[in-house]
């Protein structure tokens, strides 16, 4: 095999000069790299629900919680409550979904009001059913006769009042609103009721007011 003829440099020049004019007149394409795609966020994996029998009530608030974590964790698959009360279905059995069956077989007819359209509702029903009706009953009397004591910061009475209303499905913002009223001390509640409480649309924004109220207070007892 022929050794490949040496290239002289006046001839390299020539062909660089010609490739940089083709190039000009735009006769080759100009290839431009696109930019990688940016990875995809995703929401870490969440533990399989654990099927629940019914008769346990301790294995039923796990269950519960461990629905609402993966609601939370993945609000695009669960955008409504009937994806959700359906999920939750899926893992129902023994008397459990004996129980939640006959909602299941008219689904497809079932009015706004129905059970499996409403989160709340189905929560209500099932710890209603499969609860701890004493502990139920415990929990509406602490959160009864909770009190914020008039020099405690609200922070400490919010956390308090929030861990019984995780035990108390099915209540709505007015009677939260009702009894978390009822626990304040007058030096919040008197600057509440400056505002028609009609104002507070939800329970949310009550609990806000008595944050920023609380804060200003304690602010002025630190400058005495």
């Amino acid at each position: 095999m022929a050794p490949p003829t040496p290239v002289s440099n006046k001839s390299l020049a020539q062909a660089i000069q010609l490739l940089a004019t083709i190039v000009g007149q735009g006769a080759l394409p100009v290839v431009v790299s696109e930019p990688a795609p940016r990875p995809s966020f995703r929401t870490p994996k969440m533990k399989k629900l654990d099927p629940f029998k019914g008769f346990s009530p301790s294995k039923l608030q796990v269950f519960l919680q461990q629905c609402k974590l993966i609601f939370l964790n993945n609000p695009h698959t669960f955008p409504t409550d009937c994806a959700q009360t359906l999920c939750a279905s899926s893992y129902l059995t023994g008397k459990a979904f004996d129980w939640v069956q006959p909602y299941l077989e008219v689904l497809e007819n079932a009015a706004p009001d129905f059970l499996m359209n409403s989160w709340v509702v189905f929560e209500a029903q099932i710890v209603t059913l499969f609860g701890n009706p004493s502990k139920l009953c415990a929990t509406k009397h602490q959160i009864n006769t909770l009190v914020m004591k008039e020099t405690d910061h609200a922070s400490n009475y919010i956390a308090s009042f929030q861990a019984l209303q995780s035990c108390l499905p099915g209540w709505g913002d007015c009677p939260l609103m009702f009894h978390f009223w009822k626990g304040l001390p007058s030096r919040i509640l008197d600057l509440l009721s400056q505002n028609n409480a009609e104002e507070f649309l939800n329970f949310g924004e009550l609990i806000d007011a008595t944050l920023h109220i609380d804060a200003h207070y304690h602010e002025r007892q630190k400058e005495k």
